[in-house]
């Protein structure tokens, strides 16, 4: 089993303060799901995790050992699933999932979804340019992964196929979900941590 553990995270804009002293573990098999408000300081959390935000301060241990540099520079440990679209919009579906070096992650069930894979990416609607983009985080080999609003703008059946491959994962990975769709969270997480004005209030 894998752990990744996040302690002592502060982070201030300005005079403001987004993260205030946040401890967070994460093992493979665990569905954490995130909520709270809006500007509550989820998204700033995952970035900090990833490691495209620095905050004043942060200990992040990956099983047990303290890691300094960004954790998406250690191969295989984390991937990360932006609230926007970040797949390249000149690309087909099949280049992109060959370029995220997860091809086979397309299947006939997806193709159902989206349509086949030599449409460009903006040819898709937002939320099947999400799916897509979820399909590649969650095909990828690393062994924790964020999802940051997985399920903003799918079809209900889309939804239904990403919990499937979401749980069908979970053995092999541990995730950080954050969605304002709080019935899919409850029923998907191992694991509800509330978020409130930067500081975790509440863990069931």
């Amino acid at each position: 089993m894998d752990v990744l553990e996040i302690d002592s995270v502060i982070h201030k804009v300005s005079d403001k303060t987004l993260i205030s002293d946040v401890y967070l573990k994460l093992s493979t098999s665990d569905v954490i799901g995130l909520v709270g408000r809006n500007g509550s300081g989820k998204t700033t959390l995952m970035k900090i995790i990833f490691g495209i935000v620095e905050p004043q301060n942060k200990f992040i241990r990956f099983n047990g050992n303290v890691i300094q540099k960004p954790l998406f520079e250690i191969n295989g440990c984390i991937t990360y699933l932006p609230q926007s679209n970040f797949a390249p919009k000149h690309l087909t579906i099949d280049q992109f999932l060959a370029a995220y070096g997860v091809s086979s992650a397309f299947t006939p069930e997806d193709e159902e979804i989206v349509g086949p894979g030599n449409q460009k990416l903006d040819e898709l609607s937002f939320g099947q340019r999400r799916y897509i983009e979820a399909k590649a985080v969650l095909a990828s080999n690393a062994r924790f992964s964020l999802l940051d609003e997985p399920f903003a703008g799918l079809a209900p059946h889309a939804i239904e196929h990403l919990v499937k491959s979401i749980t069908a994962k979970k053995e092999q990975k541990g995730f950080l979900i954050s969605d304002h769709n709080v019935d899919i969270i409850s029923a998907l997480s191992t694991r509800i941590i509330l978020m409130d004005r930067g500081t975790i209030k509440q863990r069931t």
